[in-house]
């Protein structure tokens, strides 16, 4: 079994997988450590978001997607730090790419996608990091807002 979608770990989080997928799923993390942290993580927001029980629907709905995207923008940024395709992929198709990650673009995104794909640790080793570091910054607002 490769791994999981971030649905299926969000989903196992929840409880909403029938036993039969929910078993071999559980069996994948006891021995993948970063589908284990996945799943910790949506379990994490679930128990945040039992507090919004009073919200509206609407509401309740946008908070869970705004905290998914985050997660999976962070994890998509520690990809990147060690993988220079997918730092060529942002170049070439960051629309591309959000969207295998499973992350709304937004022209924010898109754009700083795009200039994190013409960086090079070989040209200029902390030209990364900063390209990076700016991304990051990105994540200081939630997808969907206006941006910064």
């Amino acid at each position: 079994m490769g791994h999981p979608s971030e649905d299926t770990l969000a989903a196992v989080a929840l409880g909403l997988l029938p036993r039969t997928q929910s078993d071999e799923v559980v069996t994948h993390l006891e021995t993948c450590r970063e589908c284990d942290r996945s799943t910790m993580e949506y379990r994490e927001i679930a128990a945040a978001l039992s507090t919004w029980r009073e919200a509206p629907d609407e509401a309740a709905s946008a908070g869970y997607n705004a905290i998914v995207q985050r997660i999976r923008l962070h994890r998509l940024l520690d990809h990147l730090f060690a993988r220079a395709d997918l730092r060529r992929q942002a170049g070439e198709d960051p629309q591309g790419l959000l969207a295998a990650y499973g992350i709304a673009a937004t022209p924010q995104l898109l754009a700083a996608f795009k200039d994190l794909g013409l960086s090079s640790a070989e040209r200029f080793p902390g030209e990364l990091d900063e390209r990076i570091t700016k991304v990051r910054q990105l994540l200081d607002w939630s997808p969907g807002d206006p941006g910064p």
